[in-house]
């Protein structure tokens, strides 16, 4: 087990925006059309690319994270999240997780909407999705609860098992 970690980028106005997303290898994705749309320069979200990866770069370093992962060249590598909306999160974290050189590169998510799953569905070998829903609002509407992670339980995490 181990640990890929996008970060989204904000729209510059309003940071709850997706407008890209940033890995830990620096690697950024951006919605051209959304930035044009906007008015956003890339310049502009180069900054918060800056940003989110020095926070990336923390929760590695503070999580063990990056031991395992150059580990799955030749294998099957499953990249799993609690589900997407906009899949640009997603979407970096798969685009990274090719770059190790997996046999097979494998998405595994409870929940979706159909567009975003499409999109996805183009940087992996197979996808897994247990719901694609009509009314897809926000991720979170299909859990009874759904709070961010703490950093404790994630560490206690990848102690337990990251020698799986």
């Amino acid at each position: 087990i181990d640990l890929i970690i996008p970060r989204k980028i904000g729209a510059p106005h309003n940071p709850e925006v997706a407008i890209g997303a940033v890995t830990q290898d620096g690697a950024t994705i951006f919605d051209q059309r959304l930035m044009e749309l906007l008015g956003i320069s890339r310049g502009e979200l180069e900054d918060r690319a800056a940003y989110e990866l020095n926070e990336i770069r923390r929760r590695m370093a503070l999580y063990g994270a990056g031991r395992n992962i150059g580990k799955s060249g030749g294998r099957q590598l499953i990249v799993v999240d609690d589900g997407v909306a906009t899949g640009y999160t997603m979407q970096a974290a798969l685009r990274s997780a090719r770059s190790y050189g997996p046999k097979e590169l494998v998405l595994a998510i409870p929940v979706a909407p159909r567009d975003t799953l499409e999109l996805l569905g183009k940087e992996v070998d197979r996808a897994v999705c247990l719901m694609v829903p009509d009314d897809f609002y926000a991720v979170g509407q299909f859990y009874e609860s759904f709070e961010q992670t703490e950093d404790e339980e994630v560490m206690e995490i990848m102690r337990r098992f990251s020698d799986l």
